[in-house]
Order: structure tokens, then sequence, then C-alpha cells
């Protein structure tokens, strides 16, 4: 369901007017996944790096439709649960490439996309001139 919901951005206009390609096959986006299983477990991989595992919050796959099958395949009623899997592009203004993609929770995804990519890269610039390299302002 998650590939397909990527598939189907394609035809979508999303919020920045351009559309998002997916540029992977399915058997290649659950190698994926399973790679990051195999480094993460069931945990995002939002946080300070694998060296802090403990510090990632856990994934979980839970809907609540009660087995009901909405129009394009996807549960009807589903209530979005903040916990569950969510699949996020590291750069925005690229598509969905197995480089940029990264597997987070939903309310993490959620919480990131009020930032755009080029608002957090002058944050970080910032930061660094000002509390690495001690420049004034």
């Amino acid at each position: 369901m998650r590939y397909n919901s990527l598939r189907g951005r394609e035809f979508l206009d999303l919020r920045w007017g351009r559309k998002s390609k997916c540029h992977f096959t399915f058997d290649e986006f659950v190698a994926a996944w399973k790679k990051h299983k195999s480094i993460y477990g069931m945990k995002s991989a939002w946080g300070p790096g694998i060296d802090n595992l403990e510090q990632h919050l856990p994934i979980t796959m839970i809907f609540l439709a009660n087995g009901q099958i909405g129009k394009h395949g996807n549960c009807r009623g589903n209530k979005v649960t903040g916990s569950n899997l969510s699949i996020d592009r590291l750069n925005p203004n690229l598509d969905y490439t197995l480089q940029n993609i990264i597997f987070i929770r939903n309310d993490e995804n959620r919480r990131k996309s009020d930032s755009s990519y080029e608002d957090c890269k002058i944050q970080i610039q910032l930061h660094e001139e000002r509390f690495v390299e001690m420049k004034a302002i």
C-alpha cells in the first residue's frame, strides 16, 4: 500500500506544483525496507544516528478501519496513527529514489513538513557559523 501511494503521486501536483516520480520497483522498495529493518529494527530513521537507537521512536503499522476497503484500495475510515510508517523524501525537491527516501513515523513526517529543505540548510549554516565557528551576528 505504501509503494502504491508513492506511485500514485506521480499523477498529482503536490505542494510545490511539481509531480513527484517514483524511480524504483516494488522489489527494490521491499529490499530498502528490509535493509532499514536490519539497521534500525522497527524504529524510525529520524533521530541521532544508529549509535543511539534507543532514542529513535518505534514505528507501527496499525490500521483502524475494521476491514473496510475504500475507493483507492486504502482502508476506508482509516484513522491516522502518528506512530505509523511514513515514507519521506530527504530532499522534497527531488523525486522518490532509493537514495532520497527515509522510513520514519507519520507524526515526524508531518512535523517536518512545515520546513523546506532550503530552510533547514540555512538554519544549519547559521548554527555552524554562530556556535561552531563562533562568529558574531
